[in-house]
Order: C-alpha cells, then sequence, then structure tokens
C-alpha cells in the first residue's frame, strides 16, 4: 500500500485480489468450522441445532413503518 496523502491510501490490484482471496478462504473456513459442529454434534447424539438463519437488522423487523425524512 502506498500513502499518497494524509486520508487517501492506494492499493494495487494484486493487494485487493489477496485480500479477497484471504476473505474468501477466512468465510470457508468458518462454514467448514460449523459443519464438523454440527456433524459431531450429530455423532453424540446431541439434539439438532435448527440451521443459522440470515440476521436481520433491528430497523427493519421493528413493526413501525419506515418514515422517509
Amino acid at each position: 500500500m502506498k500513502d499518497i496523502g494524509k486520508q487517501v491510501t492506494v492499493m494495487s490490484d494484486s493487494e485487493v485480489h489477496k485480500v479477497i482471496d484471504k476473505l474468501r478462504k477466512l468465510r470457508a473456513l468458518s462454514h467448514a468450522r460449523e459443519r464438523v459442529r454440527r456433524l459431531e454434534r450429530e455423532l453424540y447424539g446431541a439434539p439438532a441445532k435448527p440451521e443459522d438463519t440470515a440476521a436481520v437488522p433491528q430497523f427493519l423487523s421493528q413493526r413501525q413503518p419506515l418514515r422517509v425524512v
């Protein structure tokens, strides 16, 4: 990364691709760990945990209609 000013940082394409690849690998690893935990629970006869649902932001789960200001 090159610092070309006090507030701007520039990354080369190769650096961006490295960061994206690392993020994908970490995400895949996280999913794999959760799958292993789920399979271990099944193996040991523990009650199955329901699949995680997508998190809903609190402002979307409120019953009040949204107002545009």
